[in-house]
C-alpha cells in the first residue's frame, strides 16, 4: 500500500509557499498560519491503513488555513493537486468518488466568490454535482442554471457545455429524461465543435442512460458502443469497466442474465479497487436485481443491504431510496410482507423529502402492489390513487393505464363491478392514447370478462372480440387461443351455433399453425359434438 499524498516538497511547490520565507510573513497570525501548513504538510503521517479522510486530513488542514488567511489562489490550487490514488484523481474530484460530498461542498462554498468567474463556474459546477449525489436535485439545478449564467457572460461554449450536462444529469435523476435528452443533446453538439472528448463522452453516456430508461434499448446499446470507442481512443480502462454496469442494466432487461451478472461482477471489483463507494454499492443493488429475476430472493436482499448501507455510509441519498425500494420487492417476494412494508414506507418517505415526484410515484406504485398481495386492498387502493394523482400531473398515460387496471383488479375482488368498469374503461383510454395495443387488449379482455360475470353477454362478446382483433394485430398466438375458446363456449351456450362453430373451426387453425395437434383434435371433436 502507498502513501496516496504528493511529497511535501511538491504540494509546497504547486501552492507557492516557500518554507524559508515564513519567517518574514507579518502580522505574527498570518505567519503561524503558515507555520501550521507546513507542519501538516512535513510532519502529518497518518498510517497507510487509515481510512481515506484521515489520510488527506493533512491536505484539508491547510485548505482552511490557506482560507483563513485569504490565500485563495493558494486554496483553489489545492484542490487541483493530484493524488496517488488508483483513478490519479484531483483532491476535490477524489473527494466525490469516495462518497464524501458533504465535505466536498463544504470546500467549495468556501471558494464561491473568492476568485474570478471561470472558478465560479468550476464550482458551481462541482456543487452541482455533489448535490445531485445527495439527492438535493433542485438545489443541483439552481447552481448549474447559475453556472450556464456565467457561460453566457463570459461568452464560453466550454463552460456552457459543461453546464448543459449538468443539467442533463439532474433532469435523468428526476426522471425528466426527455429534458435531460435535449440538454444531453445540445452538450454534444458543443463537445463535437470544440473537440472535447471528454464531454463528449459524457453526452454521449448521458444520451444512453436516457434511452435505456424510456426502454429503447437498441439505441441505447448504440450510445454505449460509441461511448466505449470514445474511451478507448482516451485509454481509459476506469471508464470502460464503469461502461460494463451501463450494459449489464441492458443485459438484464433483454433477460440475457448469466452476461449481466459478469458485467456487474466486473464494475463491481473495479469499483472496490478505485475506491469509488457509490458505483460500489450501485454494483451490489444491480447484481441484486440480477438475483432477484433469477428467484433467488434472499441472495438478492443481502446485496440489496449492502448497497443501502454504503448508500447510508456516504450520505448517498437517492441511492438509499433505490436501494429501500428493491429491499421492499425482495421481501415481498419472500412473502415477508410485514418487511415489505416497513422498507416501502421508508421508501416512499425519503422520495418524499427528496421531492422526486417521479420515484415517489414509483413508491406508492410499489408500496400498493406490497398490500394488495397481502390482500390489504383499501391501503393499496389508496397508494394506487395517490400514485394516480401523480401520474396525471406528468401526463405519464402509460403508467395511468398501468395504475387504473391494478385498480379495476382491485375494486373487482371487491365484487365492486361498475367501478372495475369505470377503471378499466379508463386503463384503455390511457393506452389508446399513446397507441400501447398490448394494454388495450389487456383491458378489453378485463371488460369482456366483467360483463361475462355480469350475464350481459352481447357487451362481453363485442369486447373479446375486440381484444381478439388487437392479439392478431400483435401476433399473439397465445392470447387468441384464449380468446376463441371464450368466445366459441359463449356461442355455444347462447345457442348462437353457426357463430360457435367459427370460432372454434378459427381455434383449430391456429392450433395447426402452432403444432398443438392433440388440441387440433379436440377442437374437431368440439366441432362434430355442436354440429350433432
Amino acid at each position: 500500500m502507498r502513501e496516496i499524498l504528493p511529497l511535501a516538497q511538491e504540494i509546497l511547490a504547486a501552492i507557492q509557499i516557500d518554507p524559508k520565507s515564513i519567517r518574514s510573513i507579518s502580522p505574527p497570525s498570518k505567519r503561524s498560519a503558515y507555520q501550521a501548513i507546513i507542519n501538516w504538510l512535513i510532519r502529518y503521517h497518518p498510517s497507510l491503513d487509515s481510512p481515506n479522510l484521515k489520510k488527506i486530513n493533512g491536505l484539508l488542514e491547510v485548505f482552511h488555513h490557506l482560507c483563513e488567511v485569504g490565500a485563495w489562489d493558494k486554496a483553489s490550487q489545492l484542490l487541483r493537486i493530484r493524488l496517488n490514488t488508483p483513478t490519479q484523481e484531483e483532491l476535490d474530484n477524489q473527494l466525490h468518488t469516495w462518497g464524501y460530498y458533504t465535505k466536498q461542498i463544504q470546500l467549495y462554498q468556501k471558494l464561491l466568490g473568492q476568485l474570478n468567474k471561470e472558478w465560479d463556474a468550476i464550482i458551481f459546477n462541482g456543487l452541482g454535482i455533489a448535490s445531485d449525489s445527495l439527492g438535493k436535485h433542485q438545489q443541483a439545478l439552481a447552481y448549474h442554471q447559475q453556472q450556464l449564467e456565467i457561460a453566457l457572460q463570459l461568452e464560453s461554449q466550454a463552460i456552457k457545455a459543461r453546464a448543459l450536462g449538468g443539467l442533463g444529469v439532474t433532469y435523468h435523476c428526476l426522471g425528466q429524461y426527455p429534458t435531460a435528452i435535449s440538454f444531453y443533446t445540445e452538450q454534444l453538439h458543443l463537445a463535437r465543435s470544440l473537440g472535447n472528448l471528454d464531454m463528449l463522452i459524457n453526452a454521449v453516456g448521458g444520451l444512453g442512460l436516457c434511452q435505456y430508461q424510456l426502454g429503447d434499448y437498441t439505441e441505447a446499446l448504440n450510445y454505449f458502443q460509441l461511448q466505449r470507442e470514445l474511451n478507448q481512443e482516451r485509454g481509459d480502462p476506469v471508464s470502460e469497466a464503469r461502461l460494463q454496469n451501463n450494459l449489464g442494466n441492458i443485459y438484464l432487461a433483454q433477460g440475457k442474465l448469466h452476461e449481466a451478472l459478469e458485467a456487474y461482477q466486473v464494475w463491481l471489483e473495479t469499483a472496490c479497487k478505485i475506491g469509488d463507494r457509490a458505483a460500489e454499492g450501485r454494483a451490489c443493488g444491480n447484481l441484486g436485481n440480477v438475483y432477484q429475476t433469477q428467484g433467488n430472493f434472499s441472495q438478492a436482499v443481502e446485496y440489496y443491504l449492502k448497497d443501502l448501507a454504503i448508500a447510508r455510509d456516504i450520505g448517498d441519498r437517492r441511492g438509499e431510496a433505490h436501494a429501500l425500494g428493491n429491499i421492499a420487492t425482495a421481501y415481498a417476494s419472500l412473502k415477508n410482507f410485514p418487511k415489505a412494508t416497513e422498507y416501502g414506507q421508508q421508501h416512499l418517505k425519503l422520495t418524499r423529502e427528496l421531492g422526486d415526484r417521479t420515484h415517489e410515484q414509483k413508491a406508492l406504485t410499489h408500496l400498493g402492489n406490497i398490500h394488495a398481495l397481502s390482500n390489504m386492498y383499501l391501503f393499496a387502493i389508496e397508494c394506487y390513487h395517490d400514485a394516480l394523482t401523480i401520474a396525471d400531473e406528468q401526463g405519464d398515460d402509460k403508467t395511468r393505464a398501468d395504475l387504473y387496471d391494478k385498480l379495476g383488479y382491485l375494486y373487482l375482488q371487491q365484487r365492486h363491478e361498475f367501478k372495475a368498469i369505470a377503471h378499466y374503461m379508463k386503463a384503455l383510454e390511457s393506452a389508446k392514447a399513446i397507441q400501447d395495443l398490448p394494454l388495450q387488449g389487456k383491458a378489453l379482455n378485463n371488460l369482456g370478462s366483467i360483463y361475462l360475470t355480469l350475464e350481459q353477454h352481447l357487451t362481453a362478446i363485442d369486447y373479446f372480440r375486440q381484444a381478439l382483433k388487437i392479439r392478431q394485430q400483435i401476433n399473439d398466438q397465445e392470447g387468441q387461443t384464449k380468446l376463441l375458446f371464450l368466445l366459441g363456449k359463449i356461442f355455444k351456450e347462447q345457442n348462437q351455433l353457426q357463430e360457435a362453430i367459427t370460432a372454434f373451426q378459427s381455434l383449430m387453425q391456429l392450433f395447426k399453425d402452432m403444432g398443438k395437434h392433440d388440441l387440433v383434435q379436440q377442437c374437431d371433436a368440439v366441432i362434430h359434438n355442436i354440429i350433432q
